[in-house]
């Protein structure tokens, strides 16, 4: 089969040529082999042997409804394909008629790419207003990064806003000791190196510090932040973690409900919409959420 101008329904990426690619022994949808592998289903499991079908392709160049080809191809092999599809999580059954806030399941999966079978369940939960503990150990860990890598801009902001004020807060007590100042500058000038030493010298690092830098280093500890600033700020910070850990899936949940509704209110069905539900919401590149996520973990 000729697969110019389609694209991957799980990455949207082109097939090229040379590109390893199996097809759906159901309803014949092409995938990248990685894609399946990772996804670990057919991208339109929900549609099959339902009355709606596989009515649409994946095809660039036109903008045409077509059935999506049979080919006869050997079933792809993934783990435990024996398994039942329906899910179960606390007694919420999830298969191919199962809808979410109205929405085909399917359109959710599509914006999370990744973790789906953790997500789904407790999407549906939410859904049904069924009120059970849902807690988000990577939000609690990291919230900023959590929220970065899945596109919560927004909340990501005011996370990060809240760090910066506590960062700053806890700098102007730093900055208004005239005292450690003096030392500050004197120790400047006598080596361009000595912000990077004091950064690797509060790591654990092996670092030989002059007689001055030792007197920096003596002076900086005795800086006394008043109590309640360092109340406040441990409030805000495990504050943050906390509701992160308990309501990270329900504000996730209406993130991509909001996004899915705003691709329906502008006119988008089939391809286009789930290509316009894949784009604006997904993931970041995890390499990314780790870096944040360590700065994050040990800088605040």
């Amino acid at each position: 089969m000729d697969l110019k101008n389609y694209f991957c329904p799980v990455c949207g990426n082109d097939f090229n040529e040379d590109d390893d690619v199996v097809f759906c022994p159901e309803c014949g949808t092409p995938h990248h082999r990685s894609c399946w592998m990772e996804n670990g289903k057919c991208i339109n499991e929900n549609l099959h042997g339902t009355e709606e079908g596989i009515e649409v392709t994946y095809t660039k160049a036109s903008s045409e409804k077509v059935k999506a080809p049979k080919v006869e191809k050997e079933p792809v092999q993934v783990e435990n394909q024996d398994e039942p599809a329906e899910v179960i999580h606390r007694n919420i059954e999830i298969n191919a008629n199962t809808s979410i806030n109205g929405k085909p399941t399917y359109l959710y999966e599509i914006a999370l790419k990744k973790n789906q079978q953790y997500y789904i369940p407790r999407f549906a939960l939410e859904d049904q207003g069924i009120k059970a503990p849902s807690w988000n150990f990577v939000g609690f860990l990291v919230p900023l990064a959590w929220t970065l890598y899945r596109k919560m801009y927004k909340l990501s902001a005011i996370i990060l806003a809240i760090y910066l004020a506590i960062v700053s807060v806890s700098a102007y007590f730093i900055l208004s000791d005239e005292q450690l100042m003096d030392v500050t500058v004197a120790c400047a000038q006598e080596d361009p190196q000595f912000a990077s030493k004091v950064l690797m010298y509060e790591a654990g690092k092996d670092v030989i510090l002059t007689p001055l830098q030792q007197e920096y280093m003596k002076e900086l500890d005795s800086v006394i932040v008043p109590g309640y600033v360092t109340n406040i700020s441990t409030i805000l910070l495990y504050g943050i973690r906390f509701f992160m850990g308990l309501c990270g899936n329900k504000m996730y949940f209406k993130k991509l409900s909001r996004s899915i509704e705003m691709g329906i209110g502008k006119g988008l069905s089939g391809d286009s919409l789930k290509m316009f539900v894949y784009k604006k919401n997904g993931v970041l590149p995890i390499a990314i959420a780790v870096l944040v996520g360590i700065a994050e973990w040990f800088m605040i």
